[in-house]
């Protein structure tokens, strides 16, 4: 079999870390950037605003845990500035840096100073309600650039809460109006150990019980008192990659990750042109992987930040994947370029082609062999897309040739090829 020559024509795809999206607070975070705190300081429009009560408890003599800026003397409305993690404030899932704070225990905080803000939270006694407003969460639109994937996600409760912060749900103004949006995971928390979930994603169900129009007091009052396990539907955005679907040659793939964070990808080895290649096997659902749309089942591996896979096993590449920093350099041949061998059953060579298309071929003893002619028998095949592709000749080199193959009632199971010549332009694989 004659070996493929791609040509190299590597493109650059780069993919936002999560810390980079419209979701950037964190339970531990200390304060947003700069550019983000002067903007944070303005009040929020009221198109985009949203509103919660937050009860925290807390025992005489200890705090919140949390810090708050702002004041009339100040910059402006209290607001969070940080949640210092395992304080009281961010175990309760309920607070994200940003918010305003406009009361304590139903007292206005408008005409407050700083000091006598910070005064009042101390000693305000063990049963703490706040008045919050906060800047509702974009509004996802499924699109050219980005499709929405579902994946269903069980947690274990801790503390009564599940480790996130759900923004948005219905209102009376339909301008206002979310689907209920996971704006923050609170790291170490159970959602951040079981690692599906991130920042921006829905969430639509929770035992079954769906949360679209549902008010976010709905959506809290679902999450309290559903059981210490629960199964959470979730919706995700998935980038859509033009790039990838329109290369003609390898690309090198940017992928940004949390350090220590996995991608999602397990890996495998093939035969192509009779060499064992490092292939993508699996890209598990809602994964760093999955989210960012330029990797795919079926995917050669040439690279991993730069180490060569050509010559490496299975283990290795595997380590070497694993190891990777929090900006992972792959070189990928896409799935819909690949010419894979794989061996299958007795009759022949199952062989990957382009589009996804698999066809299980062998040469036929009762077919006269004439000149010109490579005659083929199709044992099976599966379409899953718009391109048919079939495989004939078995006599080496294998050919390949268009045949519209499904748009053609008579080509079936078992059908013959007596009549394939050289005028379909048949390429060497």
């Amino acid at each position: 079999m004659i070996a493929v020559s791609f040509k190299c024509r590597c493109q650059i795809l780069r993919r936002l870390t999560k810390d980079e999206s419209p979701y950037t607070k964190s339970a531990s975070q200390t304060k947003p950037p700069a550019g983000a705190l002067a903007v944070r300081r303005q009040s929020i429009p009221e198109e985009f605003k949203g509103s919660t009560v937050v009860e925290l408890m807390k025992k005489e003599g200890t705090t919140l845990g949390l810090t708050v800026s702002g004041g009339i003397d100040k910059d402006g409305k209290p607001r969070v500035s940080n949640l210092r993690q395992g304080g009281i404030a961010a175990r309760s899932d309920q607070l994200d840096v940003g918010d305003y704070i406009k009361a304590v225990n139903g007292i206005n905080l408008a005409k407050f100073r700083h000091d006598e803000i910070i005064s009042l939270l101390k000693n305000v006694g063990e049963r703490v309600v706040l008045e919050v407003e906060y800047e509702l969460p974009p509004v996802s639109v499924q699109g050219s650039s980005v499709i929405f994937r579902t994946v269903e996600v069980t947690l274990h409760k801790e503390g009564n809460t599940f480790g996130f912060v759900i923004r948005g749900g219905a209102h009376d103004d339909r301008n206002k109006s979310r689907p209920v949006v996971i704006t923050c995971v609170r790291p170490g928390g159970p959602a951040d150990r079981e690692g599906t979930i991130k920042p921006g994603d829905r969430l639509l169900t929770v035992d079954g019980i769906r949360l679209l129009g549902t008010t976010h007091a709905e959506a809290m009052s679902i999450l309290k008192q559903c059981g210490q396990e629960a199964a959470l539907l979730i919706e995700y955005d998935v980038s859509v990659m033009d790039s990838v679907a329109t290369a003609s040659g390898p690309l090198l793939v940017e992928v940004a990750k949390t350090p220590g964070a996995s991608l999602g990808v397990a890996l495998t080895t093939s035969m192509c042109c009779n060499k064992q290649v490092i292939v993508i096997d699996k890209i598990k659902s809602a994964s760093i992987a999955d989210r960012c749309g330029a990797l795919h089942v079926g995917d050669h591996i040439l690279s991993i930040d730069g180490t060569s896979m050509e010559y490496c096993t299975l283990a290795e590449a595997t380590q070497f994947l694993a190891n990777t920093t929090d900006q992972v350099k792959l070189e990928i041949l896409p799935h819909h370029q690949t010419r894979l061998a794989l061996k299958g059953p007795d009759h022949g060579e199952r062989l990957c082609l382009d589009k996804s298309v698999f066809l299980l071929v062998t040469s036929s003893s009762r077919m006269r062999k004439q000149k010109g002619f490579n005659p083929a028998c199709i044992i099976s095949f599966q379409k899953t897309d718009d391109l048919c592709f079939a495989l004939v000749g078995l006599q080496n080199p294998f050919s390949q040739a268009t045949c519209h193959l499904l748009e053609n009632p008579k080509l079936r199971k078992g059908t013959l090829f007596e009549n394939v010549s050289e005028n379909f332009q048949a390429s060497t694989i």
